[in-house]
């Protein structure tokens, strides 16, 4: 998946970022170097995420301006939440 956090190689998650971070200041050139380019993975693919939330945004905001009923609302509250889920 686009959105897969598991083919990272060593941050998968905002926590592993906070941990690794302010260890860089004691790493060797080369470790830095590592660490530095594991977060920017991670920022990256962290990134893409929030675009895909805010692309299905749009689309819903779109739709729901066209449509406005009961049912559509219930459609998006499901779709946005899988949409979520796909992210986490």
């Amino acid at each position: 998946s686009e959105l897969d956090y598991s083919n990272l190689t060593s941050v998968h998650n905002g926590e592993d970022a906070m941990t690794l971070f302010p260890k860089i200041k004691d790493m060797s050139p080369e470790e830095q170097k590592q660490a530095r380019a594991a977060l920017l993975a991670y920022c990256r693919l962290d990134t893409l995420a929030m675009v895909r939330i805010w692309e299905k945004l749009i689309e819903l905001v779109k739709g729901y301006k066209h449509k406005h009923t009961e049912k559509k609302i219930e459609t998006y509250g499901s779709t946005f939440c899988e949409t979520i889920s796909l992210c986490w």
